[in-house]
């Protein structure tokens, strides 16, 4: 592509290779950014690629690109690969406009998008939104914990004695309780009432853990001040319309912090 010149002159078609092996290193890099800038220089393209929404270049080159046209999700992927690595491709046609199609290759959702930074991109088609920066998010309050139990480095590892309860299981949402040890440094939002959920998981399991507890690397701690709130915000996370917007934003099924920016505060809680 680099050697044709005028790229204007060229209609780009392509599969993006997500890594490359270059001279004697053994280490990859990833090259998807560089595919974007590249084939933005064409005025006509289609061409497949992760479907990262929330990284930089994606954001900032492709959604912000005046010739995107339509972003087609693969909710069927039409490659073998891991179920949780999402895939779409893109069409850039001479758009010249502010908004764009966003539809799936499974079933007729669709949907029309403004082009603009504040735009977060669902895996499920209708609850994509634009977040206004004044609002306060979950991600606001999303805290995780520093040590682990199966960490290889001694000072990251869980010592399973110590003055702390720290959990390191959330479990199955049936409301039976957590998996918790002994540390005698982590003590991440210990003397704090918080929701808590795994950091890695593909379910939506939500429990309330007390002041008495800190978590570990493997929980996601949202702090709040009383157990009232803490309540009241497990409610409101258990519910079906909200598990849809937390599941549409994961691209794997890690429970990131960026996963939770996307996701507003009820008003009761801010």
């Amino acid at each position: 592509m680099n050697k044709l010149g005028n790229l204007n002159e060229f209609i780009g078609v392509g599969n993006i290779p997500f890594t490359v092996n270059g001279g004697v290193s053994s280490n990859s890099k990833k090259i998807g950014n560089d595919f974007i800038q590249l084939m933005n220089q064409c005025n006509q393209a289609c061409y497949i690629l992760p479907a990262k929404f929330d990284s930089k270049t994606f954001r900032n080159e492709l959604i912000m690109n005046p010739e995107l046209k339509k972003i087609v999700l693969h909710k069927n992927s039409p490659f073998d690969i891991a179920a949780d690595f999402l895939t779409c491709h893109v069409v850039l046609n001479n758009n010249d406009s502010d908004t764009f199609m966003y539809i799936s290759n499974t079933n007729s959702d669709t949907i029309c998008l403004k082009k603009c930074t504040s735009l977060a991109i669902s895996n499920d088609i209708l609850t994509s939104q634009y977040i206004k920066s004044e609002r306060m998010t979950f991600g606001d309050i999303w805290n995780r914990g520093k040590k682990t139990t199966t960490s290889t480095i001694k000072e990251n590892q869980i010592s399973g004695i110590g003055k702390y309860k720290v959990i390191t299981k959330v479990g199955k949402n049936d409301g039976t309780g957590f998996t918790f040890t002994y540390d005698d440094t982590e003590d991440t939002l210990i003397g704090k009432w918080k929701v808590i959920i795994s950091n890695v998981s593909g379910g939506t399991a939500v429990k309330i853990a007390s002041p008495d507890y800190s978590i570990s690397y493997s929980i996601i701690g949202f702090e709040v001040d009383t157990k009232e709130t803490a309540l009241y915000l497990k409610e409101y996370l258990d519910s079906k319309e909200i598990i849809k917007i937390w599941k549409g934003f994961k691209r794997s099924n890690a429970n990131t912090k960026s996963v939770f920016l996307k996701i507003p505060l009820p008003d009761a809680i801010i």
